[in-house]
């Protein structure tokens, strides 16, 4: 009986998938380009991974709950957010446009199985 139980547990795990990375950031950025307010609103990683690009990348670890502002981060500036710092070389960039701008991203963790589905697009 004890092994039809743990053979039970097994097989739902395996349906439900591996455990998912999720990162949530908003944004609100100045039309003026002088500046972005930038608030971490939930991570699975523990904290939000964010890197500006552009002429002088910049890199911002926060934790969920917590808001900074950014200067001269305006329109057109391309941001990258993760859930784990070693995401962020594949993350490909986001172009931030003027007003309020949120990113959610909720997928597969790398180390996941091959099983595993990738969310979609948008979510």
């Amino acid at each position: 009986m004890r092994w039809i139980s743990a053979g039970l547990l097994l097989a739902l795990v395996a349906c439900h998938g591996p455990a998912r990375a999720g990162v949530d950031v908003a944004f609100d950025v100045d039309s003026d380009g002088s500046g972005t307010s930038v608030k971490c609103m939930a991570s699975t990683g523990g904290s939000c991974q964010i890197e500006f690009g552009g002429t002088q990348p910049m890199r911002a670890v926060m934790v969920p709950g917590e808001m900074r502002r950014f200067v001269r981060i305006g329109p057109g500036a391309p941001v990258c957010v993760e859930a784990k710092a070693a995401d962020l070389a594949g993350c490909r960039p986001v172009k931030l446009g003027a007003g309020y701008v949120r990113i959610r991203k909720d997928r597969p963790d790398r180390l996941a199985h091959a099983h595993s589905r990738p969310h979609a697009p948008g979510g």
